[in-house]
């Protein structure tokens, strides 16, 4: 595996954002978005001896480096404009960053055969940010002091707001929103 990778995990240790890297992106009751249908050691077997290859990709923040191998996985977002009016959206911070994303119930994975990861900088240490099947989303810059998490909200108003897609949720994180 190429060496700055396996640098960027060990930081994530040490910022203690490791497990909840692979947690995250478990298909389960507790997944939102994008998944794998393995377990945390099988996913983290994959993802760390995967052929990752740098790659230039609009929707990745400068500063940022982004990787692509072919790790087939759960693509757990789509457009909003896609979604049947009656859909169930939220407003959400599952990663608690501080800025919001739109979840909705509903959406059905579809396969991808690859995956991306994305390495940036926490402070002095290169760390891990994300990986996930399928390709890279631009991170909302709609902070949650604007628009609270949590808010049921309709698809004419997340569209409003400058959303055009939404992540998965399962029925039990989207019951924490009813």
């Amino acid at each position: 595996m190429n060496e700055r990778i396996i640098t960027a995990f060990k930081n994530n240790k040490k910022i203690n954002y490791y497990d909840c890297l692979f947690d995250n992106r478990i298909e389960g009751p507790k997944n939102t978005g994008s998944s794998y249908n393995l377990t945390k050691n099988e996913l983290e077997e994959k993802i760390k001896n995967a052929d990752w290859q740098e790659v230039v990709h609009p929707d990745v923040m400068p500063g940022c480096t982004a990787f692509k191998a072919n790790i087939p996985g759960l693509l757990g977002i789509m457009p909003i404009q896609e979604l049947p009016e009656e859909a169930d959206l939220y407003t959400i911070d599952t990663k608690h960053t501080g800025f919001i994303g739109i979840g909705c119930t509903g959406v059905q994975k579809m396969p991808v055969g690859y995956s991306y990861l994305i390495l940036g900088m926490e402070g002095d240490l290169e760390v891990v940010f994300t990986f996930h099947p399928g390709e890279p989303v631009r991170p909302s810059e709609v902070e949650t002091a604007e628009i609270p998490a949590g808010k049921k909200i309709t698809k004419e108003e997340a569209l409003a707001m400058g959303f055009s897609l939404c992540k998965y949720l399962s029925p039990e994180e989207a019951a924490k929103y009813n």
